[in-house]
């Protein structure tokens, strides 16, 4: 589904790669694209802990012995210099202070050009789960990268009720963000 939905929403000139791999020990098919990739667009399990694998992560090596870490480290390795990775991550990476030193290093190597908070409940209805998720947009730095604008946006409702109480359908402010002539502009949409 997601190759069909890139492949009739982008442009015919891009060339689209759709991979799976064990982000814990990638596979020489993946190892070949490092450096290479444009774009990832990613949803990673959810702070998965690892105790048991040995990693060459800059985030696994602060302490950060978890899934969300270790796909951030292998989306840098991907990327090429302003290489662009928009994924979803737990809400807790952006807020908790057990997550400072992992920001900071993460600020040392990347661009945060956004920041979308969704509302809690938000895969309820799909996943049956109220974990707090995160849009995170991260531009990869390179040699003439330059700071730009950055979008923080806490978005409150998608659209349809995300819980018991919620009775009638509000409006989408992810949708009415994305609208935003300035806000498309620096996401590059």
């Amino acid at each position: 589904l997601t190759e069909l939905v890139l492949r009739i929403n982008t442009n015919q000139s891009h060339n689209i790669s759709l991979f799976t791999s064990n982000i814990y020990r990638p596979d020489q098919e993946i190892q070949t694209l490092f450096g290479q990739v444009d774009y990832i667009v990613a949803n990673p399990p959810f702070s998965l802990p690892i105790d048991l694998l040995e990693s060459q992560s800059d985030l696994f090596n602060l302490g950060y012995r978890n899934s969300d870490a270790l796909f951030i480290d292998l989306a840098l390795e991907l990327l090429k210099p302003d290489g662009r990775l928009v994924c979803l991550l737990p809400h807790s990476i952006i807020s908790n202070k057990e997550y400072e030193k992992l920001r900071q290093s993460v600020e040392k190597s990347w661009l945060l050009t956004a920041v979308i908070i969704l509302p809690e409940g938000v895969f309820q209805s799909t996943s049956n789960t109220t974990t707090r998720a995160d849009i995170i947009v991260l531009d990869k730095k390179g040699k003439n990268t330059i700071n730009k604008k950055t979008i923080f946006s806490n978005i409150s409702s998608i659209g349809i009720p995300l819980n018991n109480q919620q009775k009638k359908t509000e409006s989408n402010d992810l949708k009415t963000l994305l609208e935003n002539k300035e806000v498309a502009k620096v996401l590059g949409i």
